[in-house]
């Protein structure tokens, strides 16, 4: 089974997948920033490494925990190598708005090498959450084999309680 976050930047999703990692820590948690920190020194280079490594570790049948935005080249590639297997996939996305994430991005610490400025993250967002209300993630995943789609306004509680006895059940 693949449980698979996705979101805008600043969304939330690192704070639902530590969430459903505490309550099912047999998933192997796989984080494109976590490749960056890795390999990445700011270069497009070491970018183009860092996510392809990332996209490497993405195995199927194998019980993992994978996190991006879920657009672009990377959310198509994840798709493309996960649409067809008969694992179950279980999509989140988060539909956090567009001030909140922007709020967020004003607070963040830059500590991941990334060939762009920071500056360019609050553009990226406002793109990012277009193509989310597009439902461009959905479009990627359109006739994959036993997946499963969630929106997410935003992560509450009782929602992640829900979210966590689903997947649980899932075992």
């Amino acid at each position: 089974m693949k449980v698979i976050v996705f979101g805008n930047l600043a969304s939330g999703k690192s704070y639902l997948s530590d969430k459903i990692l505490n309550e099912i820590p047999s998933l192997e948690y796989l984080f494109v920033d976590d490749f960056r920190i890795k390999i990445g020194d700011g270069t497009m280079e070491k970018e183009t490494e860092a996510k392809q490594t990332f996209l490497n570790n993405i195995k199927l049948d194998k019980f993992q925990l994978i996190e991006a935005t879920g657009l672009g080249d990377t959310g198509e590639e994840i798709a493309n190598t996960l649409k067809e297997s008969s694992e179950l996939k279980f999509i989140l996305i988060l539909k956090t708005p567009l001030e909140i994430c922007l709020e967020r991005l004003k607070t963040r610490v830059w500590d991941i090498p990334y060939p762009a400025p920071p500056k360019q993250a609050f553009k990226l967002a406002e793109t990012t959450d277009k193509l989310i209300n597009e439902k461009a993630i959905q479009a990627f995943w359109t006739n994959a084999v036993n997946c499963k789609i969630v929106e997410l306004q935003s992560v509450f509680d009782e929602e992640l309680k829900e979210i966590i006895s689903t997947l649980k059940n899932k075992l």
